[in-house]
């Protein structure tokens, strides 16, 4: 394993143990990827830096939320972590768009 994922499975690990300055280093392992995802999913002419911003934010603090309350019983590492994560930023981006499509 990689120096990188050790340390994103061992921040995982970590936060469930109950660090909670744990969850720092996944938020800066995460964000940009998240922001780059919600980019994409995104519609370009709707689209500004706070709402790519914000679908991250919004999909980090609902992944923490549910693991907290142990609705995910499957959260080992960091595939494990990366998976979750790309499901809810992906159905929030897609949410986003949705709704201000309506706008």
């Amino acid at each position: 394993m990689s120096n990188d994922g050790g340390s994103i499975t061992g921040a995982l690990r970590a936060w469930k143990g109950g660090d909670r300055n744990s969850i720092r280093r996944l938020w800066e392992a995460y964000f940009h990827r998240l922001v780059g995802l919600a980019r994409g999913r995104l519609d370009r002419a709707a689209r500004s830096v706070a709402d790519e911003e914000d679908v991250a934010l919004s999909a980090f603090a609902s992944f923490c939320r549910r693991a907290e309350r142990g609705e995910f019983p499957r959260l080992d590492d960091r595939e494990d972590l990366w998976r979750l994560l790309f499901v809810i930023t992906t159905r929030k981006a897609v949410n986003r768009a949705r709704h201000d499509l309506r706008a």
